[in-house]
């Protein structure tokens, strides 16, 4: 066994059991196991594919065998994603629990697992039933644009168990500086005082030791990443104890920079025309990730085949696998928390909050991620979210500058298209919002030549424009669309329109 770092994944057969009536935990499930109907199926996988359509409480099981090694080390299980809200319990004691649908958590179980068998439980609610679940209400809730198209439950990301030393590496956040030829390490790590981190960079003589905090690594020769030649390096992060290593984390990163100037996207330099497609996927099989990485490698070959050079995964987090292969082909990412139009709660602020923080820290690292959002069109959606979280956006845009100071941030996709009010933002290290036109152009059959007039003419030279949304729509039955029309005379010239395309 590596004494460093064991990692047992738990992805495989499990048992899920429905729970409609929440009699789990009052009838002991957790300690006594599954009852009697429950049924087998995947994890990674939602549990839609096995009973379609179900809101509600499930319960997931799962045994599985330690040898002795793993006692007195740290244990931890760590969980992909699990929509919407997870408890989990092992042999019979609570473990912890999560809210959130697309993005990962960890909890410590080192005084809960034994040699020999042990029980996983793992309690999920699904709330997108029309009238929510217990203290969960769907318009409440970070779910992305669930509740509008496709809703998913159960734990649809991988699940592993972890072992370290009790002195452990916590987080690596690897800064490239194109500009001095190296890189800032912000590392976080749980050890005594005077323990030193040593990092080096694979294939390469690049290295520094030091003490936990912010390291400094010189790269005076390094090649940049971008769309034409995604270059990535990997970083080793190692713990070192009395005895030697305690403690190991490699991370992917790659030397990039990307920032507005003179109104422009620059991008290492030199200014790039952004060319993106919107990415709000729901798979015909899978839901909600891909169902193998060919799959997730064709959607970006796709984009690229088709012009594109971005990609602005909306309104919710990718499947890391869509993060992983962007980094190795070049795909720049533009990438939102799954927040949507939610109302305002007493809990509102503190779960985009923990929607945001949580997908920041997952993915930090990837250099194809060039654009944090915040929000989207959240002015349009007035007359649902009065009150939501468009209040907040300032506040989340500076938290993301908190945890990230080297990325551009968005507050808001469209707000000038909703609220009168431009949409904001931050260049990378940089704490000052900047208002910019973001526009949003969905057309109709026929065109309508005062709106075609307003968007061609839209725009101050002053000031950064974009049109992050743009589609075109028609109906796909003309005649029972032309049946609709009725007598409205408002919509005589579409249906003139129309029937003439029909004919």
């Amino acid at each position: 066994m590596n004494q460093l770092n064991t990692a047992l994944s738990l992805n495989g057969k499990w048992t899920l059991a429905l729970d409609p009536e929440d009699r789990g935990v009052r009838e002991c499930w957790p300690k006594e196991g599954p009852p009697d109907d429950a049924v087998e199926v995947d994890v990674p996988a939602v549990w839609d594919l096995w009973v379609p359509d179900y809101d509600g409480v499930g319960w997931y099981f799962k045994t599985f065998s330690l040898d002795d090694s793993w006692q007195g080390r740290r244990a931890a299980l760590h969980f992909d994603a699990v929509n919407y809200f997870a408890e989990v319990w092992l042999n019979g004691k609570r473990a912890g629990e999560h809210e959130g649908g697309y993005t990962p958590f960890t909890l410590e179980v080192s005084a809960l697992v034994k040699s020999g068998d042990n029980l996983l439980a793992v309690r999920v609610v699904d709330p997108k039933g029309p009238e929510g679940w217990g203290p969960f209400h769907p318009k409440e809730l970070p779910i992305a644009k669930e509740t509008g198209y496709w809703s998913f439950g159960g734990i649809w990301g991988g699940v592993r168990l972890e072992a370290t030393a009790h002195t452990y590496i916590q987080d690596v956040f690897i800064k490239p500086d194109i500009q001095r030829g190296r890189v800032l390490v912000d590392v976080a790590a749980v050890s005594e005082p005077g323990r030193q981190i040593r990092l080096t960079v694979g294939g390469t003589s690049f290295a520094v030791v030091g003490a936990p905090g912010t390291l400094r690594v010189d790269m005076p020769d390094f090649r940049l990443w971008s769309p034409e030649r995604p270059h990535l390096y990997t970083l080793h992060a190692v713990l070192l104890g009395e005895d030697g290593p305690v403690h190991a984390v490699s991370t992917r990163f790659g030397m990039r920079e990307f920032t507005v100037k003179e109104n422009r996207f620059f991008l290492n330099n030199r200014p790039i025309h952004l060319k993106g497609v919107l990415h709000q996927p729901d798979y015909a099989r899978s839901l909600a990730a891909p169902e193998s990485a060919e799959l997730a490698r064709r959607e970006i070959d796709l984009a690229r085949e088709a012009g594109f050079n971005m990609m602005r995964l909306h309104i919710k987090p990718a499947p890391p696998i869509t993060l992983d292969l962007a980094d190795e082909m070049g795909m720049l990412l533009y990438e939102e928390p799954s927040i949507g139009w939610i109302q305002g709660s007493a809990r509102m602020r503190d779960r985009c909050m923990q929607s945001l923080r949580e997908m920041v820290l997952r993915d930090r690292n990837h250099p194809s991620v060039v654009i944090w959002g915040m929000l989207n069109e959240t002015g349009n959606a007035g007359y649902i979210t009065g009150g939501g979280a468009q209040t907040v956006k300032e506040e989340l845009a500076l938290e993301a500058r908190a945890l990230d100071p080297t990325r551009l941030i968005i507050d808001d996709s469209a707000g000038v298209n909703a609220t009168r009010e431009p949409s904001r933002f931050l260049r990378p290290y940089g704490e000052r919002l900047t208002e910019f036109d973001d526009l949003h152009i969905y057309q109709r059959a026929p065109v309508d030549l005062d709106i075609e007039n307003y968007y061609r003419h839209n725009g101050d030279p002053s000031m950064l424009v974009t049109v992050s949304e743009f589609g075109f729509g028609g109906p796909e039955d003309l005649e029972d669309v032309i049946a609709q029309y009725g007598d409205d005379p408002m919509k005589y010239k579409d249906a003139r329109f129309l029937q003439k395309m029909l004919d």
